[in-house]
């Protein structure tokens, strides 16, 4: 996915947790399985401003709040890594990840088909 989504991701999260919304309840409230909902967060989904503005709504914020990137929000899957020198560096981290994350997904989709 791209940074902006990994904003939005990070931000969902964030304000989901500060308001006590399960991934279970967003899910339920929007009309998404609880897979898609961590999809979103983990920036492998996209989502449409309208999507964004009804996610908005339920979290009682400002489309603005969800897709301005906050640094005083600690990102969990980074928190051990330290600081990155520049935001290219950050966001080339985060492809590898992402790459990682997808081949994983292909391997283990792999598996369950190959055992059917």
């Amino acid at each position: 996915m791209n940074y902006k989504g990994r904003v939005f991701g990070q931000n969902l999260s964030f304000y989901m947790d500060k308001q006590g919304i399960s991934p279970e309840e967003m899910a339920e409230e929007l009309g998404y399985t609880v897979n898609e909902i961590y999809n979103i967060i983990d920036a492998r989904q996209y989502v449409s401003m309208a999507e964004k503005k009804n996610i908005a709504n339920i979290l009682k914020i400002s489309v603005d709040d969800l897709i301005t990137e906050n640094n005083t929000f600690d990102n969990p899957c980074l928190e051990c890594r330290g600081n990155f020198t520049t935001l290219e560096n950050k966001n080339l981290i985060l492809d590898l990840f992402d790459s990682y994350c997808d081949i994983q997904q292909l391997l283990e989709h792999y598996r369950k088909e190959s055992t059917l």
